[in-house]
């Protein structure tokens, strides 16, 4: 008798075996996921009023940075009462600056929502700067779905340059 042809064989019944009860446990635990809300994705980068790009982001180390810490993605639906005053809880995400980048977990209501930017300093108290000192894209209306996520793409803001947070 070939023992190592059965050896061969029973290591290649075990990894098959391995991979299959993988992809169940997969299945079981992720596919099942009931997902009733959608997320929304952004980039977002500085312009002064130039045109010209600006480091607004990190603690403020020398005069070239804003000091800008958090850009806040917010929702609120076109119709109800959720969210009806802005930065209600559960109606925004706050995203570090120097990750250009976001993306909400699965938390905005499944509707026509209006999605818009606003900016902050701090670093415990997310203190938001007053929208006079930036200029942010108007508040965009977008269909959210359930398990879907909305691209915005990126996002310009000018902000003046001599812009400090304290």
């Amino acid at each position: 008798m070939n023992r190592s042809g059965q050896r061969a064989v029973e290591a290649c019944i075990t990894r098959l075996t391995v991979a299959l009860a993988t992809l169940l446990v997969s299945i079981a635990l992720h596919g099942c996921t009931s997902l009733d809300h959608g997320a929304v994705e952004l980039s977002w980068s500085f312009v002064g009023k130039a045109g010209e790009p600006i480091n607004a982001c990190n603690a403020r180390s020398d005069d070239k940075t804003t000091g800008i810490r958090w850009v806040r993605l917010r929702w609120r639906p076109t119709s109800g009462d959720a969210c009806a005053t802005e930065d209600s809880a559960g109606c925004f995400a706050d995203f570090e600056c120097t990750r250009f980048h976001g993306v909400t977990e699965f938390v905005v209501p499944s509707a026509d929502v209006q999605l818009s930017v606003a900016l902050a300093c701090g670093t415990d108290t997310h203190t938001l700067l007053p929208a006079t000192s930036y200029i942010a894209p108007a508040p965009i209306v977008r269909k959210v779905s359930a398990g879907d996520v909305v691209e915005l793409h990126a996002i310009v803001v000018e902000i003046d340059p001599r812009l400090r947070c304290e």
